[in-house]
């Protein structure tokens, strides 16, 4: 089951992100509030039904219409882009369930270190910390996809939270230096469960 939600997850950021780049104009609203902050460049984000909040550079788009992902954040799309590098969250409810935090970040790597969803991957960096008080993993990777024809890089984080089990992740395209990475760990901090 875990394997399957990070292959969607790892999917549905793709198939997304892909199809992004051929229909710029195209604008979703978010169905729950997003309000400015104190600072004049960020927007605020707070999920009632999954009980986050976040800030987010109000250049980027979200949306959290989308089946099958709490929400995306697309940054600002390019000229001759080939990939809308974006922020998405997955969520999957583990209430019911016995598995560890540790192996359940160990089941869901599974998906994407064998092969079957990330070809030539490649993992760049790992660790446990803590995060929101609770513990949490993040892994740093790169590889290619079948959809997509050039590298991509991507950053994931794994938390559980009362019940609930995130994976946040940024994808993006792995061939150039990444103009977002800054504003990217910025939003990733931000994120807050309540």
């Amino acid at each position: 089951m875990k394997k399957i939600i990070l292959t969607l997850t790892v999917c549905l950021c793709l198939g997304v992100s892909y199809g992004q780049t051929t229909n710029s104009k195209t604008k979703t609203k978010a169905k729950t509030a997003v309000k400015p902050v104190a600072s004049s460049s960020l927007l605020s984000y707070d999920n009632k039904e999954n009980k986050i909040k976040l800030q987010y550079p109000k250049t980027w788009e979200l949306t959290d219409t989308i089946t099958d992902a709490v929400f995306y954040i697309f940054a600002p799309e390019e000229e001759n882009d080939q990939f809308r590098e974006n922020i998405s969250m997955s969520s999957e409810d583990i209430s019911q369930s016995d598995v560890s935090f540790k192996e359940y970040v160990e089941q869901n790597l599974v998906g994407i270190k064998d092969g079957s969803t990330i070809l030539d991957f490649k993992e760049t960096s790992s660790k446990y910390f803590t995060w929101n008080g609770k513990p949490a993993f993040e892994i740093t990777y790169t590889g290619k996809v079948s959809e997509v024809s050039f590298p991509l890089t991507w950053h994931q984080r794994f938390v559980f939270n009362k019940g609930k089990a995130y994976i946040l992740t940024y994808s993006a395209e792995g061939e150039r230096k990444d103009p977002y990475i800054s504003a990217v760990k910025s939003l990733m901090n931000s994120v807050k469960f309540y």
